[in-house]
């Protein structure tokens, strides 16, 4: 039992040298001072940037939203871990009020995780945040209550799980939506507390190292998500964990890639469980693909000595058929991104081109830099000092070759190394709708990879216990440092509302909707003033919105003039923004300037391809102009992109209909009944189709309907009464045409129903 119990504690020591802690002059520099001057200088700048609230330095400055009163001894109490007599008292007290309790846990230890799991579930509860304007929570509860919120592809399993949970929950005891997402969150944050015990205590050796562990994933600034948060990252979030734990297990306990599993064969059939939760992370999010490159190193990687060998792995039946599936894969997502490309909204920082929602803001500029830095910070500062240092002690080894290779030698390492890279290549190359001043949480799961890579060299390297336990208590304790008052604010609604103002200030055109969804929390809270003050905000710091907002009042008063000044003005101010053509395209149009209409619908289209307004009010154009096949390319793009309204689906089926594809017009007028229940001309359309195929009883159903709805639609009247001859009833046929004839007298058709009346009667 004692030799099993070794074997257990050493499972996740590498098979290469580690460093001795006796030092040499090629060794690397001592860890532990280059961790205790990071954790000092983060601790430090989080001090200063309290002082600049409204600076672009968002990812640390949570303590300016605090009184003085607090920063002050907080911050001092936290540098007085930095002294080790401080510290070594702090530790041994510690130790004393606490060793009785780990004697218990190691006895029921996984009962003992089930307690505090759900102690950290009161916890996430009672701090849950108050207001939800991270990401798209607003929004989001707001179309959940209304029953607008449809299931999304990218985030199918995330949207899928929330709606039914609202559902089921309605039937049982009638919460609203914000109660439902805040406990799913908060039960999310508990099963990440009850894995992030397994995973310490599978990846220490020690107490010590198992504190830390567990310490710094609990204290990373992304467990936000499991305060109440509404959106849909949170099981995102938690599978990533998941399978980041899971890949590591099979790394370790494979004999073959260099890990202590007693038998080779059994441990290779582990590979199915990190490969069955990356399929669950991707369900929940499609951003999960990110890491795909390190599930496909699972695959790969034969033997510890060994390199990943694509020649060695495509000689096996299942790494070949893994290497056709990623092809496939990849040719699809290629032929389909070529062929929808346009119903894309822009994925990606631009590199060297600006947008209008974001000016000076592309790839490598300074804004979007500084972003990408307050991401790390605000969801793993410890990680990031982690990779730090590791970092430094590698260049400063670099005259060692072997020493310094072998930071990164065994396989966990390097799938961990892969993971990190990815996420971080994610981050930074990947556009928030915001620039990442709001939308923090699209990248909450990227720190997890270099965080864990961090805390696992940093367990096998240090091997001084003193020195550990030292460094153990000041990252804890910087970690604490930057993640309560982000924690802490978002639980207060003023100081939420605070925040939220100056992260919108940062980049206003990035965000205007922003602007919108505070003015519309104003509204609904009844506070008149405040929301007149966001109206204030919005037309100093977009004052091309305003003018459009006023030339569309114009528009739809039929003052053309007017509009088209205003919509002309804001051109003016703002060319990049789409939403100005297609306004000033439908100007033109009601004008019967249409040339010029196309000219601008062409333009809003090229600004914002994304987006199905200007692809339908062109395809009206191209009708009016008899352009068919134009109209019909126009339609289908704008049915494709979700359009809601039902003269869209109607005019593309109409148009199918006259090319005699009666299937697809018959589902598109029904969409449109979906969309709108009195549409005559749908269900006049319908009767058309069902009496082409023979269907005569369901088209008089569909015609009579019709006319119930719009009873001087005169031709239903002349398509019931045909139907009518065509089942030889002559008497409603003859009521039918005369009914036209009354409504049409000079319609082209005229002539020829008065012929057909004079025969049909006595």
């Amino acid at each position: 039992m004692q030799e099993d119990s070794k074997k257990s504690k050493e499972c996740f020591a590498s098979k290469e040298k580690s460093y001795s802690s006796e030092s040499s002059p090629t060794d690397p520099p001592d860890i532990t001072w280059i961790l205790t001057i990071l954790c000092f200088l983060i601790i430090i700048i989080h001090f200063i940037a309290s002082f600049f609230p409204k600076g672009r330095i968002r990812g640390i400055n949570q303590w300016a939203y605090f009184p003085s009163w607090i920063t002050f001894p907080v911050t001092f109490l936290a540098l007085l871990f930095f002294l080790p007599s401080f510290n070594r008292f702090f530790l041994n007290t510690i130790k004393t009020l606490i060793t009785p309790l780990l004697g218990w846990m190691r006895k029921k230890k996984h009962l003992c995780y089930l307690i505090f799991s759900l102690l950290f579930f009161i916890l996430f509860w009672l701090l849950r945040t108050k207001t939800h304007f991270l990401g798209d929570g607003y929004q989001i509860l707001s179309n959940v209550e209304s029953h607008q919120l449809a299931i999304k592809w990218t985030e199918f399993l995330e949207y899928f799980l929330h709606l039914k949970a609202f559902l089921l929950a309605k039937n049982l005891f009638n919460p609203d939506a914000e109660t439902v997402y805040a406990l799913l969150s908060c039960l999310a944050g508990s099963i990440f507390v009850f894995l992030s015990f397994l995973f310490a205590d599978f990846l220490g050796k020690n107490g010590a190292q198992k504190i830390l562990v567990f310490m710094i994933l609990i204290s990373m600034g992304s467990i936000q998500l499991f305060f109440g948060y509404v959106e849909h990252y949170t099981f995102l979030f938690l599978s990533i964990f998941g399978f980041l734990f899971l890949s590591i297990a099979y790394l370790v306990e494979n004999p073959a890639l260099g890990g202590k599993g007693n038998h080779k064969d059994s441990s290779r059939m582990k590979l199915i469980f990190p490969l069955l939760t990356f399929l669950l992370a991707f369900l929940f999010h499609v951003s999960a693909l990110c890491l795909l490159p390190s599930l496909f190193f699972l695959f790969l990687i034969t033997n510890e000595k060994s390199k990943p060998s694509w020649c060695f792995a495509f000689r096996r039946g299942k790494r070949l058929l893994l290497g056709i599936l990623a092809l496939f894969l990849v040719v699809i997502i290629f032929l389909g991104y070529r062929r929808y490309s346009w119903s894309v909204p822009p994925l990606f920082v631009p590199l060297a081109h600006d947008r209008y929602s974001g000016p000076g803001y592309t790839l490598f500029s300074l804004p979007h830099l500084l972003d990408l830095f307050n991401q790390q910070l605000l969801v793993s500062p410890v990680g990031l000092i982690l990779i730090l240092a590791f970092l430094i002690c590698l260049v400063v080894s670099l005259s060692n070759l072997k020493k310094g290779r072998s930071f990164f030698m065994n396989r966990t390492s390097q799938f961990l190394l892969i993971v990190s890279l990815s996420q971080l290549l994610f981050n930074f190359l990947m556009d928030p709708a915001l620039g990442a001043s709001r939308d923090w949480d699209l990248f909450s799961a990227v720190g997890l990879g270099y965080t864990i890579l961090g805390l696992y060299l940093l367990l096998e390297f240090s091997k001084d216990k003193l020195k550990f336990e030292y460094l153990t208590t000041i990252l804890v304790v910087t970690s604490l440092y930057s993640t309560i008052p982000w924690i802490a604010l978002n639980s207060c609604k003023p100081k939420t509302i605070e925040r939220f103002r100056n992260l919108l200030l940062i980049d206003p055109k990035k965000s205007q909707n922003g602007h919108f969804v505070l003015f519309k929390y104003f509204k609904a809270l009844g506070q008149e003033e405040e929301a007149e003050k966001e109206n204030q905000v919005q037309r100093e710091v977009l004052p091309e919105l305003v003018l459009l907002a006023e030339g569309k009042k114009f528009l739809a008063k039929g003052e053309l003039d007017s509009a088209e000044a205003k919509f002309l003005l804001a051109k003016e101010i703002a060319p990049g923004l789409a939403s100005i053509y297609s306004d000033l395209g439908t100007v033109y149009s009601t004008k019967k300037q249409l040339n010029k209409a196309e000219i601008e619908y062409k333009e809003a289209i090229k600004l914002a391809s994304f987006v199905a307004d200007p692809y339908f009010n062109l395809g009206n154009l191209y009708l009016i102009k008899g352009d068919m096949d134009g109209a019909l390319k126009l339609y289908k793009k704008a049915v494709f992109l979700k359009i809601q309204y039902p003269e869209a689906y109607y005019n593309l089926g109409h148009i199918y209909y006259l090319k005699h594809m009666l299937d697809k017009a018959e589902d598109l007028f029904i969409e449109t009944l979906k969309l709108k229940s009195d549409f005559e001309d749908a269900y006049l359309g319908l009767g058309n189709i069902y009496k082409e195929e023979g269907k005569f009883q369901k088209a008089i159903e569909m015609y009579q309907t019709a006319i119930q709805l719009k009873p001087d639609l005169a031709n239903a009247h002349l398509q019931l009464g045909i139907t009518y001859l065509q089942i030889n009833s002559k008497e409603e046929a003859i009521k039918e045409l005369e009914t036209f004839l009354e409504l049409a007298p000079q319609s082209k058709n005229a002539e020829e129903v008065r012929n057909i009346l004079q025969k049909l009667r006595p």
